[in-house]
């Protein structure tokens, strides 16, 4: 019989969205088939707050997370140089996710790395 460490998933730090000098918006990521964990943020990182607009498809609409109790817009603190938990059941029917930092981002485009375990 199998132990549990030669059966756990790994962890992946493979999908990075990025937010461009003088955007809010990243880049559209596909995350289905996984579990989002976390998200890494730089140090270059403007944004203190970040909401997720999300899309069953890369060329389909994208619409606001919402938590479904308030119906109210999901939104998740940021700083730099951190790594921030996630609640993984908010982001478990997510196809694709951009993250939307509640500022422009000002230096240089800011590469979040996102930390997933593959569903099996």
């Amino acid at each position: 019989m199998p132990t549990a460490a030669q059966t756990q998933q790994k962890l992946c730090y493979e999908i990075k969205p990025v937010i461009a000098v003088g955007q809010t918006t990243s880049n559209a990521v596909q995350v289905y088939g996984t579990s989002l964990l976390a998200f890494i943020t730089p140090s270059n990182l403007t944004a203190t707050s970040f909401t997720f607009l999300v899309s069953s498809s890369l060329d389909g609409t994208f619409d606001p997370l919402k938590d479904m109790n308030t119906g109210n817009a999901l939104v998740s603190q940021a700083g730099t140089s951190a790594q921030f938990a996630t609640q993984p059941s908010d982001f478990a029917s997510v196809g694709f996710i951009k993250f939307v930092g509640n500022t422009a981002q000002l230096t240089s485009p800011a590469e979040i790395t996102l930390v997933t375990r593959t569903i099996a």
